[in-house]
Parts: structure tokens; C-alpha cells; sequence
């Protein structure tokens, strides 16, 4: 099984919230007094902030072929102490210099500094193992990022699958224009599904956890994933590998929840919003 957990794993914090690029299928606004979605986006791009982060570090970390579709002959990666002696805590730098572009067309630039407490191999992971990481002068399409991200390996959990937690910790990103969010809490996956293979069309994902941040208008808001509605993500759906089902609340202040709603299970790549009765819906984009 460990044989692909961490390839999947990479796989699935790329596409974890992959809404982040998507199409409102417009209404008429009938509660413009509270359809502020600035919350909603944020929130989006600051979880995806977390995903891409622990991407990146998960393909070097894992140091597999077939999987590093980041690598560029032009970042520079040093360990210390040496990559195979067996002294931890060790530290991995990856430096992007003044500009990388990868293979997913991002630029990034300046330095993504990595702690691991054990090994982090697709057979070696053990439960507990953490990775903490943080940024030096780094940026992702001129957009900087501060703070720490944290990354564990929780062991088993109930399924008998694979469970890995990712936890923010005062994650700021820096737009070019002066503004800036902040995003702070807790992400759960639980690996349900499909681990005792190698195959990646099988897996089936549950994600629950609470998050809070500051949007870019200085605003604060909760990210919760309902009780009793974990996001579902079915990589058995073709083409798709985004949620099909679940829960998530998002509370801007002083304001009432914006409600998304991934669906019923169905394939669809739909996600419905409700604040206060006013419904409109948006489709994600794999």
C-alpha cells in the first residue's frame, strides 16, 4: 500500500480544492445586501496555497521518478545532514533562484525550506512522521507567501486506509497591489477507498477539518466542513478527480453563511451556494 500512498497523495493536494478555477453560471442578484463571495475566494486561494506547498515539496521529498513534474535543471535542492545518512530532524532547501517556470506554468522564485522528522519515502512514511515547511523571499506568480505549513502522516484510521493531515499556520499570501489573506487551521484526508492498489482511478477520499483566515478586504471568516457531510472526493468519476459530495461553510464576519454544497455523489463537477436563499452555482474545473 505505501507503494503509492505518497504518489497519491501528491495527486491529491494538487486537485484538492480545485475549484479554484471555475464558471458561475450567473443569476439576478435578490439579496445584494449579502452575496459578497470575497470570503469564498480567498478562502479557495489560500487552501490551494497550502496544496500546491505541500506538492511541491512532496515531489522532491519523495524523490521519485515519474511524479516530479516540478523538477527543473535550475532549482537547486541541498539536504542537510546528508540525504542518506539516518540523523533527523533533516532539512531540505529548494531554491527557485529569481524565476522557475515548471511544468504546471507557474513561476516561482526565492526558497521553500522543509524540516521532516523521518524519512519521507513511499515505503519508509511512518505514522507520525511531520514535515514543516516554510518560505524564504518566495513567491508564486509575483504573489509572496509567508508562514508554515505542516504536513503529518497520521497512520491508519477507521477505513483501514491511509490518513494525512495538513495544518496552516498564520499562511499569508502578499498580492502585488498591497493586500493580503491569512489562513490558519486544520485539513483531515482519510483514504477510504482504493489504497490496496496501485491505481489512482479507484481512490476515494474524505475531507473534514475547520480552518480561519483574513480575506483581502481585512476581513475575517471561518472554512468548515459541516458535521456528518466530509467533502467526498471519487476518483472512480472519469475526468473529473474533484469532490462529488459534502458540506462546506463558509462564514464571512458579521455576515451568515455561505453554503456550498458539492452534491449528491453524481459526477457533475457542480457545486451549489446558498447565502440566505439566493442560489447560484458554479462548475469546477479539473
Amino acid at each position: 500500500m505505501k507503494n503509492k500512498i505518497l504518489i497519491l497523495l501528491a495527486l491529491l493536494f494538487t486537485t484538492g480544492l480545485i475549484y479554484t478555477a471555475c464558471e458561475k453560471e450567473t443569476e439576478e442578484d435578490t439579496t445584494p445586501d449579502d452575496t459578497d463571495v470575497q470570503a469564498v475566494i480567498d478562502n479557495v486561494k489560500s487552501e490551494e496555497a497550502v496544496a500546491s506547498t505541500f506538492n511541491t515539496v512532496n515531489h522532491y521529498g519523495i524523490n521519485e521518478e515519474g511524479i516530479k513534474d516540478l523538477q527543473a535543471d535550475s532549482v537547486v535542492i541541498t539536504v542537510d545532514p546528508c540525504v542518506l545518512c539516518d540523523s533527523f530532524p533533516k532539512t531540505m532547501t529548494i531554491d527557485f533562484g529569481n524565476g522557475v517556470l515548471g511544468n504546471d506554468m507557474v513561476v516561482r522564485k526565492g526558497k521553500i525550506i522543509a524540516v521532516f522528522t523521518g524519512r519521507w519515502g513511499r515505503t519508509t512514511l511512518a505514522a507520525g512522521t511531520e514535515v514543516e515547511i516554510s518560505y524564504d523571499n518566495f513567491y508564486v506568480n509575483n504573489v509572496k507567501r509567508t508562514g508554515t505549513v505542516i504536513a503529518s502522516y497520521n497512520g491508519e484510521n477507521s477505513y483501514g486506509g491511509p490518513s494525512f493531515s495538513t495544518e496552516a499556520v498564520d499562511l499569508k499570501m502578499i498580492f502585488t497591489d498591497g493586500s493580503e489573506t491569512v489562513l490558519n487551521g486544520t485539513r483531515t484526508y482519510d483514504w477510504i477507498e482504493g489504497y490496496s492498489d496501485l491505481s489512482q482511478t479507484n481512490d476515494v477520499f474524505e475531507v473534514s477539518g475547520t480552518m480561519t483566515g483574513v480575506d483581502r478586504d481585512g476581513k475575517t471568516y471561518t472554512s468548515a466542513i459541516a458535521d456528518g457531510s466530509p467533502l467526498l472526493r471519487d476518483n472512480t468519476c472519469e475526468d473529473t478527480y474533484t469532490f462529488t459530495s459534502g458540506v462546506l461553510e463558509i462564514t464571512p464576519e458579521g455576515k451568515s453563511s455561505r453554503t456550498l454544497d458539492f452534491g449528491d455523489g453524481t459526477c457533475d463537477n457542480k457545486i451549489g451556494i446558498n447565502i440566505l436563499g439566493f442560489e447560484t452555482s458554479i462548475t469546477a474545473t479539473p
